[in-house]
């Protein structure tokens, strides 16, 4: 017997126990549901529903439930959905963008027959600016009129935008030139214009009193935050403002006398990135942070504070935002999130404290568990803090493997403590897995931002080396157990740290890398650019004034320092980290004889296009860590058939139309080990391998004996094939009609037209008419393309000399 045929006799034999593998199809898939927003009368929600091939745009009705499909779009033409909003408690704006600019008007009808709605296509371009929920039916409109390049702010409705006869409103932008934004206030008066000239974005202020317009803030700094919040009254608006000041804060600006700025609130950790006034007191309402890598907000008026913290004491376990709220304020939608759930959107009713789960963000986990993150902020040796964060995985071990993954960027991004696919795909794989916000992380105000600048290769590898030292000595980490993995500037940290810190770690993992900052400038057109090359440099620093330093902190040019296995993934298509980084460090590691793997992915840009990538990149991130960590891992049970159905992935993802590049080699070796996992579609294209001589000797026993093997696990191609080997005689086996019907009959079964068709024939062919009558009157339905079938049909295809037994 074959040995990999008897080795699944054995496999089978195994006893299954519960899984804890996460399928990686299923951990690595879109969200499901976004955007969700309350109606101002608080009856419906609406929202925006992912599907394979739509986004979809529908309305709930919370207490009933019943829902309605406003609009499916298709994911192949469209290229965003810019705005979908309530302008009342029955009307809906939609704007996308296709090839051109949509707007849509829904009229949403509710009664006993159920929920209801027109459809209003406007024939005007324009966006949304205030949706005036407190007016029914009107709303403020900014619309470009047939000719001019500026947009006219005015009031209006639906009837209006459908008759196109905007141009005799009154413009309430009036003086004001160039605006691609407009700011109301809290009683929708036009206050606030942001203005583009010559490529330099300004804001703009107008006068209550004369209606004159003022530039009261234009940009210096890429750094600088100036964002308005709530105009109010006396000349004054609520804005978060770095300027002149290291954090983000709330400020009270006066734009007669800006020096006399007041501040409302301020963190002496964390930026402020968000705030909202109560319009009718001016008073400052709330202020949000993100806060040990979730964003929380505080309340700050008494009755505001006290409805959160109901529902706050309802979820205990879960970060709860309020996202929307009715006009009135007693129905409200909440949105929750931690590291280990995924999130999902709540209806809380205030007065009967009764909450309703809606929507889970991706219902596909809802069965799931996950690991909850550790979050510490510790002391550098340098005596400056960083935020880390820690996931450990649900095993027995005493000690575990260490993942590190520093983030990209690494200027002006941060990570955060929300739900994180790849953490939670490889914990589950058993890895404990570190991410610190090293310096130049967002989030913990200017000088921190900066203190990253020019820092590549450098203090933030020492920050990144101070949180592994941290997890060390606080956690049960296997220090002889870890490597450093990461995309974009996350894979150039991970490069550098095992060059910086040799004998610390025991492999590293480069995607999207950099691995030359010289290139940088040259790796392609784009960086030519005056624009460009001034971003560059403000993350970088002046590599053309500094170019040999830049030469010692680049990977490549220091790959003889290299000491451990190396994999670099690469997108053919990447025009930020140019896979040219990666060509040339795999070239200078070849002639070194340094271990290492190359991956490229041809068409894939600065990240992947399908989930496909995603899923062979971690999947391959696993199978490297496993090997250079030296784990072993027995699968039994679920966890093999989930390993199997990767293994399976894999094979296709070498293919031509896969997204890695073609690779006959890792083709059959994927496949053969989906089969040693039990994989019967596996085992099935092996067999197809072995009757067509790919990838081996071309040998017909072989090849039945998988296919009979795919078979009799009911495997719906093999039951087919094999029933047609027996009916013809094929591979060199001895025809047998009652093995053939028999194997048809089981596909049958299995809702196959095809099995059905043949065994017709077959029953024809033994003359027995009415048992092929009954059966083909069964097959109706089979298939979408499959007519009702005349007896005399089947009598047609017996005189054209169908081979009958």
């Amino acid at each position: 017997m074959n040995k990999l045929f008897a080795l699944f006799l054995f496999l089978l034999s195994i006893n299954v126990f519960a899984a804890d593998f996460i399928a990686t199809s299923k951990l690595f898939s879109s969200r499901e549901h976004s955007a969700i927003s309350i109606s101002p009368g608080g009856e419906f929600a609406l929202g925006r529903r992912n599907s394979p091939n739509h986004t979809i745009i529908f309305v709930r009705d919370i207490r009933t439930g019943e829902e309605i499909k406003l609009i499916a779009l298709d994911k192949d033409e469209l290229r965003r959905v810019s705005q979908v909003n309530w302008v009342d408690e029955n009307t809906v704006f939609i704007k996308y963008r296709l090839r051109y600019s949509h707007l849509k008007i829904m009229e949403i009808f509710s009664d006993e027959a159920g929920i209801r709605f027109n459809e209003y296509s406007p024939k005007v371009d324009g966006h949304l600016v205030d949706p005036m929920l407190e007016v029914k039916g009107e709303f403020i409109f900014a619309h470009l009129l047939d000719g001019e390049s500026d947009y006219r702010v005015v009031q209006a409705n639906r009837e209006l935008l459908m008759s196109g006869e905007l141009a005799n409103l009154r413009k309430l932008n009036k003086g004001v030139d160039n605006a691609v934004g407009f700011v109301t206030d809290g009683f929708h008066r036009l206050r606030l214009a942001l203005i583009k000239e010559d490529e330099k974005m300004s804001l703009n202020y107008r006068h209550l009193k004369d209606n004159k317009w003022i530039k009261i803030y234009q940009r210096k700094h890429h750094r600088d935050v100036f964002r308005p919040i709530q105009a109010l009254d006396n000349d004054e608006i609520v804005v978060l403002s770095n300027i002149k000041r290291d954090k983000t804060a709330v400020i009270r600006y006066n734009v007669n006398q800006p020096e006399k700025a007041q501040v409302l609130f301020e963190s002496d950790i964390y930026d402020v990135i968000g705030a909202t006034v109560d319009h009718t007191s001016g008073k400052l309402a709330s202020v949000t942070y993100v806060e040990h890598g979730l964003p929380t907000t505080q309340y700050l008026m008494e009755e505001s504070s006290d409805s959160q913290s109901k529902i706050a004491q309802k979820f205990p376990q879960q970060k709860v935002y309020l996202v929307s709220e009715s006009l009135d304020s007693n129905h409200s939608i909440y949105f929750m999130i931690n590291s280990d759930f995924p999130g999902a959107y709540y209806y809380y009713d205030k007065q009967k404290r009764e909450s309703i789960r809606l929507f889970d963000i991706r219902p596909q986990f809802a069965e799931l568990k996950f690991q909850k993150t550790l979050t510490k902020r510790i002391k550098t040796p340098e005596g400056h803090f960083v935020e880390i964060f820690l996931t450990l995985p649900n095993t027995s071990k005493t000690k575990y493997p260490l993942v590190v993954m520093p983030h990209g960027g690494p200027i002006g991004v941060s990570d955060t403590n929300s739900f994180n696919l790849e953490v939670q795909y490889l914990a589950n794989r058993g890895f404990a897995v570190l991410r610190v916000n090293f310096r130049g992380s967002a989030g913990y105000g200017k000088s921190f931002q900066q203190a990253g600048v020019s820092q590549w290769g450098k203090g933030i590898e020492k920050d990144i080396d101070s949180a592994v030292n941290y997890a060390i000595e606080h956690y049960q980490i296997d220090e002889n157990k870890m490597c450093i993995i990461g995309g974009s500037y996350g894979g150039y940290s991970s490069l550098m740290s095992v060059i910086n810190y040799p004998g610390k770690y025991q492999c590293a993992v480069s995607y999207f890398g950099v691995t030359d900052l010289t290139l940088l400038y040259s790796a392609s057109n784009i960086y030519q650019s005056e624009k460009i090359r001034e971003a560059i440099t403000n993350t970088v620093g002046d590599i053309l004034s500094h170019f040999e330093e830049a030469k010692r902190n680049s990977p490549v040019y220091r790959a003889a320092e290299i000491n451990v296995p190396i994999m670099i993934m690469a997108g053919g298509k990447d025009r930020i980290a140019h896979p040219e980084h990666s060509y040339r460090l795999s070239y200078v590691l070849d002639k070194l004889g340094v271990d290492h793997e190359f991956v490229l992915y041809p068409d894939s840009t600065h990240g992947h296009p399908t989930w496909n990538g995603e899923r062979h990149q971690f999947i391959k991130i696993v199978e490297f860590l496993r090997e250079h960590l030296g784990i072993v891992r027995e699968y039994r049970g679920e966890d093999r058939r989930q390993m199997g159905d990767d293994m399976h992935f894999m094979s296709f993802q070498y293919r031509a139309t896969g997204v890695a590049k073609a690779d006959r080699d890792k083709v059959i070796s994927y496949t053969q080990q989906a089969v040693e996992l039990g994989n019967i579609d596996a085992a099935y294209r092996l067999a197809r391998f072995y009757e067509r001589g790919i990838g081996f000797e071309q040998n017909y026993k072989k090849a039945f004996d998988w296919y009979l093997y795919a078979a009799k696990a009911n495997h719906l191609e093999s039951l087919l094939k094999v029933a047609k080997i027996y009916q013809y005689g094929l591979l060199g086996i001895t025809r047998n009609w009652p093995l053939a019907f028999e194997n048809y009959e089981k596909a049958f079964h299995m809702n196959s037209y095809a099995g059905g068709r043949e065994m017709a024939y077959m029953l024809i062919c033994k003359g027995e008419k009415q048992k092929a009558i009954e059966l083909v009157s069964s097959l109706e339905g089979k298939a979408d393309d499959y007519p009702a079938w005349a007896i005399s049909e089947l009598e047609k295809v017996h005189k054209e000399k169908l081979t009958c037994h």
